[in-house]
C-alpha cells in the first residue's frame, strides 16, 4: 500500500508539473553537476526489487572515469526512472535491461535497452505524445496512464536535452536521453 501512494503521489506531482509548463509556468530547475553514473546506480537500486520480481537483471555499462551532466536531479532521476520501470513493464520474464552512459562530445547520452516487443513505426511516432497508450501490451498487465514519456520529453528539454528512442518490432527497444555535459 505504501508503494501505491508513493506511486500516486509522484503521478500527480508529474501531471501538475506537466500543466505548469504547457500553461507558461517553468519548473524550478535547480541544475548542477551530476555523476551520470551515480544516476544509473540510484536507478538500479530502486529497480532491483520489482524487475527481481519478473526474474529480469539490470546491467549497468559506463565509461572510464566520471561523466558528468548539467542536470537537475530530482529530475533526471524521474526520468530515468520512468525509462527502467517502462523497460521491466515490458521486458519478458528472465530477460535483461542495461542502462549505459555514451560520451557524445558536449553531450552525454543515457541509453535504457529492454528486450521488449518494440515498436512498429506507428507507435514511435506517438510515443513521446500526451495520453498515448502504444500497441505492445505489459508483460503481467500493469496498467500505462500514457504520459510517462511526453513528461519525460518535457523535462528533458526543461534541463535542455532531448530524448528519442530506436525500436525495432521483434527486437525491443533503446530509449536515448541526452544532456549537456557537465566540466
Amino acid at each position: 500500500m505504501e508503494h501505491a501512494a508513493d506511486r500516486i503521489d509522484e503521478m500527480s506531482r508529474r501531471i501538475m508539473d506537466v500543466e505548469n509548463m504547457e500553461e507558461g509556468i517553468t519548473l524550478s530547475l535547480q541544475l548542477t553537476q551530476v555523476d551520470g553514473a551515480a544516476v544509473l546506480d540510484i536507478a538500479k537500486s530502486e529497480y532491483d526489487k520489482y524487475a527481481a520480481h519478473k526474474t529480469i537483471n539490470i546491467k549497468i555499462q559506463t565509461v572510464p572515469g566520471p561523466l558528468r551532466v548539467m542536470a537537475d536531479p530530482y529530475f533526471l532521476q524521474r526520468i530515468i526512472g520512468n525509462l527502467v520501470s517502462n523497460a521491466i513493464k515490458y521486458s519478458p520474464d528472465g530477460s535483461h535491461i542495461l542502462l549505459s552512459l555514451e560520451d557524445a562530445g558536449a553531450q552525454v547520452r543515457f541509453l535504457v535497452t529492454d528486450k521488449g516487443p518494440g515498436l512498429d513505426a506507428e507507435d514511435q511516432a506517438k510515443a513521446f505524445q500526451r495520453f498515448q497508450r502504444l500497441k505492445p501490451q505489459a508483460v503481467h498487465g500493469e496498467s500505462s496512464m500514457g504520459y510517462g514519456l511526453f513528461i519525460a520529453r518535457r523535462y528533458a528539454e526543461a534541463m535542455g536535452g532531448t530524448i528519442n528512442l530506436r525500436s525495432e518490432k521483434g527486437k525491443g527497444s533503446t530509449f536515448v536521453l541526452a544532456l549537456p555535459k557537465g566540466s
